[in-house]
């Protein structure tokens, strides 16, 4: 490989893509990220998100350098990918979604992933075509494509109707909480801001 920085950017690290991630995609299990960690470090060296980003600013890479970025805050990078980059010496980012840490809002994709695998989307499609959705276009591009308060509006009235309200507060341990950001910030990993939500 040439020298150079390679971040490297995934969602979760878990054996399981459960159901509110099946329609974001990006989980990675275990064992495969851990192949993914052991091979990089044969072809180079790998680092924090901080030494990569101050070599790179001093012009000070002689080799391939590897970082690892984890977006959103899913529960699973420190639970699965933390032991494994423990093992090679190495920390990571984590860049966490505020409100899904603090239990205050679950993401919306991931609303629409349990609506779509749990067989509601025909009640969601009712609720889009006023909207201008049409049978031929994935909701997911849809929603995509025309994104606003009012469409988000709709996914959560669905998803409202067909969950508990304790069902909902439990897909909230897909993300990480306070302790387990304090726990891998001791560790030293970065944790960075990704978005409110």
């Amino acid at each position: 490989m040439k020298k150079g920085w390679y971040l490297l950017t995934y969602h979760d690290i878990s054996w399981e893509e459960n159901i509110y991630m099946k329609g974001i995609g990006g989980t990675c299990p275990p064992d495969i990220f851990e192949d993914q960690v052991k091979e990089l470090s044969k072809n180079g060296e790998l680092v924090s998100f901080e030494e990569g980003l101050k070599r790179c600013n001093e012009n000070n890479i002689k080799s391939p350098l590897f970082s690892f970025w984890f977006d959103d805050g899913f529960t699973g990078n420190r639970i699965y990918g933390k032991p494994i980059l423990d093992k090679y010496n190495t920390t990571a980012a984590s860049a966490v979604c505020s409100r899904f840490v603090l239990k205050k809002e679950l993401f919306w994709c991931a609303k629409l992933s349990y609506i779509f695998y749990k067989g509601y989307m025909p009640i969601l499609k009712n609720e889009l075509y006023p909207l201008g959705y049409k049978n031929n276009v994935l909701v997911k591009n849809f929603t995509l494509n025309n994104f606003s308060l009012e469409i988000l509006s709709i996914i959560d009235n669905v998803y409202n109707e067909i969950k508990t309200e304790k069902e909902r507060l439990s897909a909230f341990d897909l993300f990480d909480d306070i302790e387990g950001l304090r726990e891998l910030k001791k560790a030293g990993w970065l944790i960075t801001i990704h978005s409110a939500a």
